[in-house]
């Protein structure tokens, strides 16, 4: 996921309703009628929302300047992916529609003949001072360019951009969990690496040991050895017990969702001194192009509990959240520096 998705979900909350029409040749700007709203809130007053999609359902809300998701359960309380999630609100405070000029009335006599009986997309939208707006999309138009809609306790009947309710459903298909969130199948990696620092004042004195698979088997590169050290094929120690922690921390945490001032200090985390876990995988942009992308977590203090370590992932964003590794999982890893490779 990157920044394109967000800069789309905006887009789309804009464009869609867009019905005015100049022409370079007049000297006079030709006025369409307005598209009527399918509904219309401000974005600063939606708090929560549900998404239902077929068998799928998805629920968030918003605390302070973060949304969260509540469920399903298993996500409870893990704030939505930033570069997926900004936006939403925007793109959920309403379309512009257009009209089907080739039905006889606007207002919705058989709702079976729009699919709107049981619907495919059902957004249940929670505002403040305890208001509710739901909405449903029904079958395509013929052209399949819109969805049949409606505003639930309205007659009229609307059609929304397919685009626009496309985005909207698939929230509840994939649901946006962050990428330090998200479990790594290891037979997908194509390496890993571990940063160790020996200072907390110098940057450039740190160990790495760094794991690279080709064809299906794995091999170590110790850069204690040398600056360009050989790869070497991992022992079964390391198979066995090491490799599969790269899938994740179980039982990840929040801690702060969101450090404004982004001083990660009160948690021990230093970008540049800080030790490193970090996993790469094949990508693909939304361009079709191929990369692998790296997914990196500082390390911090250990917790009061001594159960986790406070850690930050490492991205271009504006707001990450200081979240909470399992402790045994960290100490484990980082103790590969001890270990017979």
């Amino acid at each position: 996921m990157n920044i394109k998705i967000t800069i789309s979900l905006i887009l789309i909350a804009l464009v869609v309703g867009v019905v005015v029409y100049i022409n370079p040749f007049k000297s006079e700007d030709i006025i369409v009628e307005q598209s009527p709203w399918f509904y219309q809130v401000a974005k600063e007053d939606i708090i929560g929302v549900n998404i239902t999609n077929k068998d799928n359902v998805i629920k968030f809300f918003k605390e302070d300047k973060t949304w969260f998701i509540k469920e399903p359960n298993e996500y409870n309380g893990i704030p939505a992916a930033w570069e997926v999630f900004q936006g939403v609100d925007l793109l959920l405070s309403g379309p512009r529609t257009q009209r089907d000029l080739t039905i006889s009335s606007y207002t919705i006599e058989d709702p079976v003949q729009y699919g709107l009986d049981a619907p495919e997309i059902i957004v249940d939208v929670e505002l403040t001072s305890n208001r509710f707006i739901t909405f449903k999309l029904g079958n395509k138009t013929p052209n399949e360019d819109y969805f049949y809609g409606e505003v639930v306790g309205f007659p009229q009947l609307y059609m929304v951009a397919e685009i626009w309710g496309r985005v909207v459903g698939k929230l509840a298909l994939n649901p946006p969990l962050p990428q330090w969130y998200l479990p790594r199948d290891i037979s997908q990696l194509v390496s890993t690496s571990l940063k160790k620092h020996n200072s907390d004042s110098d940057q450039t004195n740190a160990d790495i040991i760094e794991f690279v698979k080709e064809n299906d088997e794995w091999f170590v590169k110790d850069y204690r050895l040398a600056i360009s050290p050989d790869k070497v094929k991992i022992n079964a120690d390391i198979n066995d017990n090491i490799i599969p922690l790269f899938s994740g921390s179980p039982n990840i945490k929040v801690e702060n969702p969101r450090v404004e001032d982004q001083d990660y200090s009160p948690w021990g985390i230093n970008e540049q001194t800080s030790d490193v876990i970090a996993v790469r995988f094949p990508a693909m942009s939304d361009m079709g192009t191929e990369y692998v992308e790296e997914m990196a977590l500082l390390i911090g203090n250990k917790t009061p509990d001594n159960k986790g370590y406070y850690a930050l992932w490492v991205a271009q964003q504006f707001f990450r959240p200081v979240i909470i590794l399992d402790s045994n999982w960290v100490e484990t890893l980082l103790d590969v520096f001890n270990r017979q490779l």
